[in-house]
């Protein structure tokens, strides 16, 4: 089955293929921001990507890259010079990875604000367990939203936190107005799997 998204990527499957769950994680935060999804086995780390800016509300505004088993991958067909040592994020799947249980990797996302998301891989469906959807990805489970993009990183978005609790700051009014109707615990699973139900459509 095939899958077609922004960006026209793909989730293919030719064979069966198992599922990992992800524990993903926000660096740093506290209480922590994290996310648990389901994600097929043949999907990118690029596709990884689209997944991980739909399940924390990102904008996909900034560069990412993806840091496993000591070997960087990141987007090849963006106007900027990674380096010699960046490997194609399309070019591999999870599957290819050799992937374990409880194996953690990285993703950074924003080379500025530098939000590192640890990556733990909680568990793996086998393709033949019929209580699971293997095939598309899914979010089961996390906590908060995700932090507003230009927050300043990790220390940035919890100095506004700081000053949203308290209208008598003097940096209030000017935060209030910058975040809005913000809401640091909001977390919605379905809005993030109707977007993903969006972005990754199954094609006949």
């Amino acid at each position: 089955m095939w899958y077609t998204k922004p960006m026209d990527r793909k989730i293919h499957s030719t064979h069966p293929r198992p599922a990992y769950v992800l524990r993903v994680s926000i660096k740093g935060t506290t209480p922590s921001i994290w996310r648990e999804l389901s994600v097929p086995a043949d999907c990118t780390l690029g596709d990884l990507h689209e997944i991980l800016q739909i399940a924390f509300g990102w904008g996909n505004d900034h560069m990412h890259s993806f840091t496993v088993n000591s070997v960087q991958y990141g987007m090849m067909d963006m106007d900027f010079d990674y380096g010699d040592d960046m490997a194609d994020e399309d070019s591999v799947c999870l599957y290819d990875l050799n992937l374990r249980a409880k194996r953690k990797f990285s993703y950074l996302y924003d080379f500025g604000d530098s939000w590192e998301h640890e990556i733990r891989v909680s568990k793996i469906i086998p393709p033949e367990d019929e209580k699971r959807d293997v095939t598309r990805p899914r979010c089961l489970g996390g906590q908060r939203a995700g932090p507003l993009e230009d927050s300043g990183g990790v220390w940035g978005y919890q100095s506004m936190l700081e000053i949203l609790k308290d209208p008598n700051r003097e940096e209030y009014e000017e935060t209030h107005e910058w975040t809005g109707d913000f809401d640091p615990e909001y977390f919605s699973p379905e809005e993030i799997n109707a977007r993903l139900e969006q972005a990754f459509k199954p094609r006949p």
